[in-house]
């Protein structure tokens, strides 16, 4: 069973309007097997289907396994701390997991990798959005620029319509 989150990201205002393209390259994807039966995409497969987009205020990528605040909150902090990083993050789009490395998302099916190079990027391309999405999974991640360093990243999780700080678990407000 999965537990099912997004991703979203507040961004800075200098950079709505432009158009940016994921960097492989500065991402860790998965080489390793998350299943027995998984065929994974290489970075030059991932290269080819990615796409540039033109960023808007906020960016949401579906996140489809393992979304407890506990393992992927964590994960977040631990190792997207920087702005940098989340941005090109949410650039690859929908993704199975990022722990441990990026899986982009393929759906459901028996063999969840082979053939996504085939999908088409509209089916997995970040989210745009003018405001702060609604929640529609389990738990909602949200990147905000640090008021005080814009390119470091405050994380925050919320389930229901509760906000909490994740590196701390208290409520917040935003």
């Amino acid at each position: 069973m999965s537990t099912n989150s997004t991703i979203v990201l507040k961004l800075k205002p200098e950079d709505v309007g432009r158009i940016k393209k994921c960097d492989l390259n500065k991402l860790p994807v998965r080489t390793k097997k998350l299943f027995r039966h998984d065929i994974l995409p290489n970075k030059d497969i991932l290269n080819s289907v990615l796409r540039g987009i033109k960023l808007p205020k906020f960016l949401e990528i579906y996140h489809h396994w393992d979304g407890y605040p506990d393992s992927l909150g964590a994960y977040l902090v631990r190792n997207y701390d920087t702005y940098d990083k989340v941005l090109n993050l949410l650039l690859v789009g929908d993704v199975s997991t990022i722990i441990d490395g990026v899986v982009p998302y393929n759906g459901f099916n028996n063999d969840p990798f082979k053939g996504w190079e085939k999908k088409l990027w509209d089916e997995n391309k970040p989210t745009k959005a003018d405001e702060l999405p609604e929640q529609w999974q389990q738990y909602q991640y949200y990147a905000m620029p640090d008021p005080n360093n814009p390119d470091k990243i405050n994380w925050f999780w919320r389930e229901d319509r509760n906000w909490h700080n994740c590196k701390t678990g208290k409520f917040a407000k935003l």
